[in-house]
């Protein structure tokens, strides 16, 4: 008669590590989706930075054309003041 139990324990201790490649592959898949899902996320803010500096230059030349320097005019407006921290 043959000794059984070696087989069944070997291909139990597979089928174990066969789930726990399973669970790595899971969990590996699982962070690229999330470092994907930062990066995306990371884009897009930079996307909308870009946006946001693009239109504040716009608008800072749009300011400086309409304000008149001090060698185009001799009557020149003061610029509005801030306001000041107390």
């Amino acid at each position: 008669m043959l000794n059984w139990h070696p087989v069944v324990e070997y291909e139990i201790r597979e089928i174990e590590r066969e789930k726990r490649l399973q669970r790595l592959r899971s969990e590996t898949e699982q962070r690229r989706i999330e470092e994907l899902q930062r990066e995306i996320a990371h884009e897009l803010r930079m996307q909308r930075l870009r946006k946001e500096n693009a239109r504040e230059a716009e608008l800072d030349a749009k300011i400086a054309a309409l304000w008149p320097s001090s060698t185009t005019s001799s009557h020149q407006t003061p610029p509005p003041e801030r306001d000041s921290p107390t």
